[in-house]
């Protein structure tokens, strides 16, 4: 996998400051803590900032089709939601493979939200139960930035979690949608809006 910046690095600044602030309120009431402080571990998560040629709208949807883990993740053999919580928090179980010994099982519950008026995304992880996975914590965030070279509007992601695995899954599946399967992108983004419809009627 790799940790490396963007080559925009230099770019994105801002928008990697905005998401390093831009905390979800989780399931339980509670905010995020600071970015690479993880309670109860002895380790911090790692950071990974990403470019994306699409809206912050579109990659949040597809990063919310948690059925499609599977296909972008490496060593994900299964990926379903077993458990809605609430229109933006449900539960996901998933089967990583893992050399030599038994593939591990696992559920992590998600919370989705939104802010600035809907021009940002994010999602929050947390660990609900596992065989022998110790904690399982992180968050993804999605931000407009405009690529200043090529004066194009996009995404820059933020992800966040005590194992990075590879971020660049995402970033080929949400090409890949909006190249050949727009209807699916459409879709996907209708489930988003629709989770996050009762935040939005809340807010002031």
């Amino acid at each position: 996998m790799s940790l490396r910046r963007p080559d925009r690095a230099h770019d994105v600044g801002n928008s990697v400051r905005i998401a390093g602030h831009f905390w979800c309120h989780g399931a339980d009431g509670g905010v995020r803590p600071e970015p690479g402080v993880v309670a109860g571990l002895p380790w911090p998560a790692v950071d990974v900032y990403q470019y994306i040629d699409a809206r912050p709208e579109q990659a949040a949807a597809v990063f919310i089709d948690y059925g499609l883990h599977r296909t972008y993740i490496p060593g994900v053999r299964e990926s379903r939601v077993s458990a809605i919580v609430d229109p933006s928090t449900v539960e996901v179980d998933y089967v990583v493979a893992v050399p030599i010994v038994s593939d591990e099982r696992y559920t992590i519950r998600n919370h989705v939200c939104t802010c600035h008026g809907g021009a940002s995304y994010g999602v929050d992880w947390t660990h609900v139960r596992a065989g022998s996975t110790k904690a399982t914590i992180g968050h993804v965030r999605f931000e407009q930035h405009v690529d200043a070279r090529l004066g194009k509007r996009g995404t820059v992601m933020a992800y966040s979690n005590v194992d990075a695995g590879d971020s660049r899954g995402i970033v080929r599946r949400v090409a890949a949608e909006q190249a050949t399967d727009r209807a699916l992108l459409e879709k996907q983004i209708g489930v988003l809006r629709a989770a996050l419809e009762p935040q939005r009627s809340d807010s002031p």
